[in-house]
């Protein structure tokens, strides 16, 4: 009852009471005994659940492959090292049985389990900041028990580092720019280096916040001095791998080389789904492989132009559909299936013709699991759009416009190359604020309506 008290009640309880902190810290607590007991009974497997998880540990094994290798090894130059370089105290010494690699993999996934509740309490500060304590505290409740999160943490992907190190990075900016301090400037934009190096989507986003304030100069230019330093710490951390894999390739690669093929395959119609074989009989098909069957990054991409120039409308229907798609369904639902499980589709559509009983769908495997993780994911996309909505309404948008230039950002991003529900995953965190505030928002407008509701005069009974 407490809990629920500081969440809907915009008046201070007294002294006696638990404080917001203490309350956000207890529920922190119970979200980590929660991953951890997830991760030691549902994910108690070797199995890394995702396709490139094996690559990542093969790169861990031998990590010459992320220099400048001599043959017969190949360089790295689909990922980027930081995620690499973070599995090799687990699996540079291969283990030699199948349980000594089970305590490898659960040992990650406990390092990342870490990872995952310092994203919430990143998240919690965030919102506190920009919203105070109450919109935190309901930030806080959500994270914690957010399956998505927890199941994505279990994998052997860059995403719970990813987002931890982005989040980090978005907190110090916002420390920043309310405290004028340049070092956290610096600090911020160290921390979003590493985190480019992990995913390259961010590397070219503290360009879209200088050139946001650029219009303003004269009034913004601290916080402009402090974003320059902030991208010139990022570039500084950058550029030993930008130059490494440009020696490796010949060509110059923005941090990893699959964003050339994506762009490209962004422009086929269906082909995001096709094999790889259908994939290498497209590439040929438009010429795009050399003697040694490999294709540049410039050849993509000037091919990928070409497809959009030559019908633009359809590219630009099917971008927008593949967007819109990506944000419908939650991205982490697979992981809580076991492998030999029923298809979710193909039974829901036998329940819906009647060739299904009902509990048929209900008992698959991780049903309940999927439908927590939607129930979340649409709260969190939905409110998270009002709340948007309603802080341009208010015009209170500006403290919390990095979080808004980055789902801006990213999705525009993402909508360029390959955009599914993996892609705009690490978006939700700024849903699941500005969905928070809005709830919170929509909860005080109800009790303000009913406050002047119960104090209205009553109305006078009409003479007899």
């Amino acid at each position: 009852m407490n809990l629920v008290k500081r969440i809907l009640r915009p008046t201070a309880v007294d002294s006696t009471q638990l404080t917001y902190q203490q309350i956000i810290l207890v529920i922190i607590g119970i979200a980590f005994v929660i991953r951890v007991a997830v991760i030691l009974f549902h994910f108690s497997l070797w199995y890394p659940w995702m396709g490139d998880s094996n690559y990542y540990i093969q790169i861990a094994r031998d990590p010459r492959v992320l220099g400048i290798p001599a043959a017969p090894l190949a360089p790295v130059k689909t990922v980027g090292p930081i995620y690499p370089t973070f599995l090799i105290p687990f699996f540079y010494a291969s283990p030699s049985t199948l349980e000594a690699l089970t305590s490898r993999v659960i040992a990650v996934r406990l390092v990342q389990l870490l990872m995952d509740t310092w994203i919430t309490c990143m998240m919690v500060q965030i919102a506190w900041r920009l919203f105070g304590e109450r919109v935190a505290l309901i930030t806080t409740v959500v994270q914690a028990f957010d399956l998505r999160y927890i199941f994505i943490s279990a994998t052997i992907s860059t995403e719970t580092l990813f987002i931890a190190l982005f989040v980090t990075a978005l907190w110090a900016l916002l420390k920043a720019q309310s405290e004028a301090g340049y070092p956290w400037y610096r600090i911020s934009g160290g921390i979003l280096g590493l985190a480019v190096l992990t995913r390259p989507i961010p590397i070219l986003f503290p360009l879209l916040l200088i050139a946001v304030l650029l219009p303003a100069m004269r009034r913004f230019r601290r916080e402009l001095t402090g974003l320059v330093n902030l991208f010139a710490v990022m570039l500084l951390i950058i550029t030993p791998w930008f130059a490494r894999t440009a020696i490796v390739t010949g060509e110059a690669v923005p941090v990893v080389s699959t964003a050339f093929n994506h762009f490209w395959m962004s422009t086929q119609p269906g082909l995001d789904d096709s094999s790889t074989e259908d994939i290498q009989n497209r590439r040929a098909e438009e010429g795009l492989m050399d003697e040694q069957a490999r294709t540049s990054g410039n050849v993509y991409v000037s091919a990928g132009v070409r497809n959009i120039l030559r019908d633009p409308l359809p590219w630009v229907w099917d971008t927008l559909r593949r967007t819109g798609l990506a944000f419908l369904r939650p991205y982490g639902t697979i992981f809580a299936v076991q492998e030999d499980s029923p298809d979710f589709g193909t039974t829901l559509q036998s329940v819906l013709h009647g060739e299904a009983p009902l509990p048929a769908l209900l008992s698959i495997s991780g049903f309940w699991e999927r439908l927590l993780m939607y129930l979340w994911h649409g709260w969190g996309v939905v409110f998270g759009l009002a709340g948007i909505a309603l802080l341009l309404a208010q015009r209170k948008m500006q403290p919390a416009f990095p979080l808004l230039a980055w789902i801006l950002y990213g999705t525009a991003v993402s909508a360029a190359l390959l955009i599914e529900p993996r892609y705009v995953f690490p978006l939700m965190f700024a849903f699941t604020i500005f969905a928070a505030y809005a709830s919170l928002s929509a909860w005080d407008w109800l009790c303000q309506s009913r406050a002047r509701g119960l104090s209205a005069p009553a109305p006078v009974p009409p003479a007899a």
